[in-house]
């Protein structure tokens, strides 16, 4: 892999030209869903809450050379790609693909998308066992990407006045791009985080949960059960068994490192924070940002796991339960954790407008 990024780093240095960025912000309505859905009987599963918030905006970034061709476009959305279920038998981009595809089609240039904020964000129609929807989901936001910035020029516009003879006096206007166009300021930021965790539990409680779920998995192997049955008790036997191991050997840690990045693009900027955040976190970032357009990205510098907002912890569920098994860690992220998160990526972001 670091040769494959060394390798990217010297084509694209070579390739250097100038540039003008400018973004802006569609909004794909319908299409996506805040998935933690509220039972009956007081459980929360993977669905739709529809009472819940969702960020159904599409934050663009364009660039193009001083000649005006499209360079490249980047566009956030967030939203887990499973418009596709298990049971389409091949490996694919799901609803990102089409999404490039479409603005590359468009636009020209190569298009890049970074995942949002999606940590409770499902396509409204999941999991289809037969591929198309994805198609339809990619064109959607593709669309919109291409409508967010199709008017923004970034390039420094004059309007010039041509006198025009025929058998009348005619003025012509034509656009001019200025030469030379102004800089444009970049910067970056990094910093790396201490997130909190809750506390785990004991080594009794690990031992006694480990207990039932080997007698569990035994009972429901010998009735013949299937994979869709034994895999997810196998899910928690595996991370009982590691974290029981890990307590032998010392205490376990109460937070763990993640690290921040955010760079600016002349009025734009986009923040990469790592983790699975909630769709709020992100909301909560963009919104405050002093720039014209903000990109929020999560997944980056390392997926530590889902991080859930404050208020969704009294509802259990997947996400500020049980998710952090999945990742190794000995207990979730403390409700807190995403707060800090939030605060420092504002606090970046205006820091970097206020460098020039």
């Amino acid at each position: 892999m670091p040769y494959d990024f060394a390798s990217a780093t010297v084509k694209a240095t070579a390739r250097l030209k100038p540039v003008r960025i400018s973004g802006g912000t569609g909004t794909a309505p319908g299409i996506a869903v805040n998935r933690r859905e509220r039972t009956s009987d007081g459980r929360t599963i993977l669905g739709w809450n529809k009472e819940n918030f969702i960020d159904e905006e599409v934050p663009t970034i364009r660039i193009d050379s001083h000649a005006g061709e499209a360079i490249a476009t980047l566009v956030g959305f967030g939203c887990h790609p499973v418009s596709l279920g298990g049971e389409v038998p091949y490996s694919g981009s799901d609803f990102i693909g089409p999404l490039r595809n479409q603005v590359e089609l468009i636009r020209g240039g190569i298009c890049l998308f970074l995942q949002g904020a999606a940590g409770n964000v499902l396509p409204l129609e999941a999991f289809h066992d037969q591929p198309g929807p994805e198609i339809a989901m990619g064109h959607r936001l593709g669309l919109e990407a291409v409508h967010a910035v199709v008017d923004a020029e970034p390039r420094v516009i004059e309007i010039e006045r041509i006198a025009y003879g025929s058998v009348t006096p005619i003025a012509l206007y034509r656009k001019r791009a200025i030469t030379p166009q102004p800089p444009q300021p970049i910067a970056t930021r990094r910093k790396v985080l201490d997130l909190p965790l809750n506390p785990p539990l004991t080594v009794a409680e690990m031992e006694r949960e480990l207990t039932e779920r080997r007698a569990d998995f035994a009972a429901k192997q010998g009735a013949g059960a299937g994979r869709e049955i034994l895999n997810p008790i196998g899910y928690h036997i595996s991370w009982l068994e590691l974290i029981i191991e890990l307590s032998k050997r010392g205490p376990l840690h109460t937070f763990i490192p993640g690290e921040i990045w955010a760079a600016r693009l002349g009025d734009v900027a986009v923040i990469g924070t790592p983790g699975e955040l909630f769709t709020e976190i992100g909301y909560q970032v963009r919104k405050p940002s002093p720039f014209a357009t903000t990109i929020f990205a999560g997944y980056c510098q390392g997926v530590l796991g889902y991080v859930s907002t404050r208020a969704e912890y009294p509802f259990g569920g997947y996400e500020p339960s049980v998710a952090q098994r999945g990742y190794g860690h000995p207990a979730p992220f403390a409700p807190e954790a995403g707060e800090l998160i939030a605060a420092e990526c504002i606090e970046m972001l205006n820091d970097l407008h206020r460098s020039s």
